[in-house]
């Protein structure tokens, strides 16, 4: 099998969006403003109300001085007006800094502060956090905060600009604005493929997150990528409980949808009989999220039924779902789950199981049409199909990132010969299908064998009584490294670790076999659902 092959690229026309990704709700505000954008609660969005709340920030935006080209922070839970902030930035020109709600006041400061943003929108509720963070950012000069009970705000601070804008205040912007405001609203910016779109900072696993640079150009052809195999349609009701912030949440769920006109059901916090219910009630067809929800998912359907007839499938990313649990959701929600694999600086796309073609177990699907995806060795060549065939995942194509923002050592080091090298293990079988073994870093080496923390984890998985694990290398004077496993029993259940080591050494090879074993409650992960290995130590 060639997996080197590059498909055709993606259509990505200025033309068909004149005013790059803002473009995708102009054209739905336009075409059908009466149907439902988004389900908060009990509140309903159409499409031409979110367009006037976008054209109301647009115009705040001009009048404090935000200009082409400057960075703005957006700063919100799961909530609307995240929607409305981010397509009001991009609307003016502008570059948006999603900002994880649940980060403190250092991890925000150093966003903010290695951006360059000159300005925030934030949710009334973040106030605290920004204002803490305040005194590190002498480039922040631009505050919007947005008040829905109008208790909290951020106090005047010299240099700044400050406005605190309820919904009264949104109501009147357009009458009290300047004919080049409106003009703005009315006509957007002539925005090149080329233009800084979004500047995502990646969850920081590693260390200090790196800001990966998205242009509109690379967004559009994801978008374009997606719409090709999730068959989207303006019907779909799409669960908007992932992170909006987080790449996956952004693209996925609100870029994917509002390109289709579809409807966006939020859910500002998860927790599996909420979002249960709210599919039931809201009707939803489309459900993306990450293994550790659908975990907590599958838990609850044990215990209590839904109505779950409105679905046609569930999208997973993040990590690859265990074989049992994947077998479980298919009874327990009657549709399948379709497993991706992407990052960040790939606009969250690179494989992905067919909606209407064969699953594999373990698998995260075949390469998506309109990139090149290859396994390579140290030396950066291409590795035949097969499992014996381990080696770095490399993609290419319109959907990969410029670069790491005013980081061109670690931009260099992971962009090479045009391929992102994504620092992630794995092979292909005979028929195309990626399959991820781990991270390049997390490879244990034991007395100069290679253990795949992947295959270990898989491994423990298929005892009865295990609800998740985790597997890493420690150090050892001797053998250069252990293997270490770190299990969390399902609830209620016994579990012991000589239970968890007696079963490996039936199903692994002897240097595969943990050495440690630990029982937790419950494994550390960052606000995307990523396992935190190293806290495992």
């Amino acid at each position: 099998m060639d997996t080197s092959v590059t498909m055709a690229p993606a259509a990505v026309s200025d033309s068909t969006f004149p005013w790059g990704i803002a473009g995708l709700l102009s054209e739905q505000v336009k075409s059908q403003s009466a149907s439902p954008a988004i389900f908060f609660g009990d509140e309903v969005l159409t499409y031409g109300e979110l367009g006037q709340r976008v054209r109301a920030l647009v115009i705040s935006l001009h009048e404090a001085g935000i200009k082409y080209g400057d960075k703005v922070g957006v700063f919100f839970p799961n909530h609307p007006d995240f929607i409305a902030a981010f397509f009001a930035v991009v609307h003016a020109g502008a570059t948006v800094v999603p900002i994880n709600p649940l980060l403190k006041a250092d991890e925000i400061a150093h966003i903010l502060s290695d951006s360059e943003a000159r300005g925030v929108i934030l949710h009334e509720q973040l106030c605290g956090e920004l204002e803490a963070s305040l005194p590190k950012l002498r480039e922040l000069d631009v505050i919007f905060t947005l008040t829905y009970k109008g208790d909290k705000r951020i106090e005047q601070t010299s240099g700044k600009y400050i406005v605190t804008l309820d919904r009264e205040a949104l109501a009147k912007v357009e009458s009290e604005s300047s004919s080049a405001a409106r003009q703005l609203a009315d006509h957007g910016v002539s925005i090149g493929q080329e233009h800084l779109a979004v500047l995502v900072y990646t969850s920081g696993t590693t260390g200090k997150p790196k800001g990966a640079m998205l242009t509109h150009g690379n967004l559009i052809a994801a978008i374009e990528m997606k719409r090709a195999i999730l068959d989207f349609t303006s019907s779909d009701r799409i669960l908007a409980v992932l992170p909006l912030c987080h790449i996956y949440g952004l693209t996925v769920v609100m870029l994917g949808m509002v390109s289709q006109g579809g409807g966006m059901v939020i859910v500002e916090k998860f927790d599996p009989a909420v979002v249960l219910k709210t599919i039931e009630n809201r009707g939803v067809t489309v459900m993306p999220a990450v293994p550790a929800m659908y975990q907590f998912l599958s838990l609850e359907l044990e215990k209590n039924s839904y109505d779950l007839s409105s679905l046609r499938y569930g999208l997973c990313g993040a990590a690859p779902l265990e074989a049992e649990l994947l077998t479980r959701l298919d009874d327990q929600l009657g549709v399948p789950v379709l497993e991706g694999y992407a990052l960040t600086e790939t606009t969250c796309i690179a494989t992905l199981t067919p909606l209407r073609g064969p699953r594999k177990f373990g698998s995260v699907g075949p390469k998506v049409p309109g990139i090149q995806l290859v396994v390579v060795d140290a030396n950066l060549r291409p590795l035949p199909a097969g499992k014996e065939s381990i080696g770095q995942v490399a993609i290419k194509g319109p959907n990969v990132m410029q670069g790491y923002y005013k980081q061109p050592e670690a931009s260099a080091e992971c962009l090479k010969d045009g391929l992102f090298l994504t620092g992630d293990l794995g092979y292909f079988d005979e028929d195309g299908y990626l399959y991820i073994s781990g991270r390049t870093k997390e490879m244990i080496i034991r007395g100069g064998q290679n253990v795949y923390p992947r295959e270990v984890e898989t491994a423990i998985m298929r005892l009865e009584n295990v609800l998740e694990v985790a597997v890493i290398g420690v150090p050892d004077k001797f053998m250069g490294e252990r293997v270490k496993a770190v299990v969390v029993p399902r609830p209620g259940s016994r579990l012991t670790e000589d239970e968890v080591r007696e079963f490996c050494s039936q199903v692994l090879a002897p240097y595969k076999v943990p050495k440690i074993v630990e029982l937790r409650d419950a494994l550390p992960r960052n606000s995307t659902g990523k396992v935190l290995k190293r806290l495992l130590v």
